[in-house]
C-alpha cells in the first residue's frame, strides 16, 4: 500500500469481487489535467467551469449515486476484513481449488494450471491433443452447454500455444493459439450443497462417419436428477440431456454446479 503514493494512477474497481456492477469503478490521476487526454463533446453540452468535469471525461458522462450507496452498503455488511468480504473470497478459492482437483482426478478433462483465484481452466483430455483438436473440443463443450432450455454456462479463454505448451509439453502446436474452458466460480454458494462433479470422456472408432465424443455428468442432491452434456466434435450439433427425473436446477452457472 505504501507503493501507492508513487503511483501516477490508481485503478479502484469493486465490480465482481466486491460484488458491485460494472459502472461503480474509478480511475484516479496524481495530474488532474490527464483528464485531457479522456475528453469528448457533443453539440448539445455545455459546463459553468472552465475545469474539466466529469461528464467530459467518462464513458457514462455522468455517475449515479446509486452505485456509490450499493458500495457504501456493501462494506458495512461485509466489510473488507478476513471475516467480511474475506470469508466470500476465501469460500471462491476453495471452490476453485475443490473443482481443480476434480478435474486432476478426471480422465476427461484436464487442468491448464491450478488456480490462484476463483477461476479454473482446462481443456477436453484427447489422446493426441494439437492444438486445433483443443479448439475443436472446448468449442463443442461450450455450445453443448447453452443450447437446452437448462443451459450450462461455461465460458472459454483463448490462449496461446507457448503458453498451453509450457504448461503441457505434450500438446502439439500445430496452431498459434487455442480455446480451453474457463469456469468463475464467484459465489459462496459453489461451495455448498452436495454436487459431485464426475467428468468422463469416450471415443467413438475410427470408422467413416464417427467422431469423438465428449460427456460431462453432474449428479445433483436432488434423487435421480443427473445433467449430461453428451457433446459430439463438430460438425455434428451437440446436446444436453437429463434423462432421469428432468430438468436440474437453473441457478447453475458453473461447472461445477453446488445448489
Amino acid at each position: 500500500m505504501r507503493a501507492l503514493a508513487d503511483c501516477d494512477s490508481v485503478a479502484i474497481d469493486p465490480h465482481k469481487h466486491g460484488l458491485q456492477p460494472y459502472g461503480c469503478g474509478a480511475v484516479l490521476f496524481r495530474d488532474p489535467a490527464v483528464g485531457r487526454f479522456y475528453r469528448h463533446d457533443s453539440p448539445y453540452t455545455y459546463f459553468t467551469s472552465g475545469e474539466l468535469h466529469l461528464g467530459e471525461i467518462s464513458l457514462e458522462c455522468s455517475r449515479a449515486g446509486a452505485a456509490a450507496a450499493a458500495l457504501w452498503l456493501t462494506q458495512r455488511l461485509l466489510p473488507l476484513t478476513a471475516d467480511g468480504l474475506g470469508a466470500v473470497l476465501a469460500a471462491n478459492l476453495r471452490a476453485a481449488r475443490d473443482w481443480a482437483r476434480r478435474i486432476e482426478a478426471s480422465e476427461a478433462l484436464t487442468l491448464y494450471q491450478p488456480p490462484e483465484l476463483d477461476i479454473v481452466n482446462c481443456f477436453p483430455t484427447l489422446d493426441r491433443p494439437t492444438m486445433t483438436a483443443i479448439d475443436a473440443a472446448s468449442a463443442a463443450v461450450l455450445h453443448a452447454g447453452m443450447r437446452e432450455r437448462d443451459p450450462v454456462f461455461l465460458s472459454t479463454l483463448r490462449v496461446t500455444g507457448e503458453a498451453l505448451e509450457q504448461r503441457h509439453a505434450s500438446v502439439v502446436k500445430d496452431a498459434a493459439s487455442a480455446r480451453i474452458l474457463r469456469s468463475a466460480l464467484m459465489k459462496p454458494e459453489s461451495e455448498l450443497g452436495d454436487l459431485v462433479a464426475r467428468s468422463r470422456r469416450r471415443t467413438g472408432g475410427a470408422g467413416p462417419g464417427r467422431r469423438p465424443r465428449i460427456r460431462l455428468t453432474g449428479h445433483l442432491t436432488s434423487p435421480g436428477h443427473t445433467l449430461v452434456v453428451d457433446s459430439p466434435m463438430p460438425p455434428s450439433p451437440p446436446r444436453i440431456a437429463a434423462p432421469r427425473g428432468g430438468a436440474c436446477p437453473r441457478d447453475r452457472h458453473v461447472v461445477p454446479c453446488r445448489s
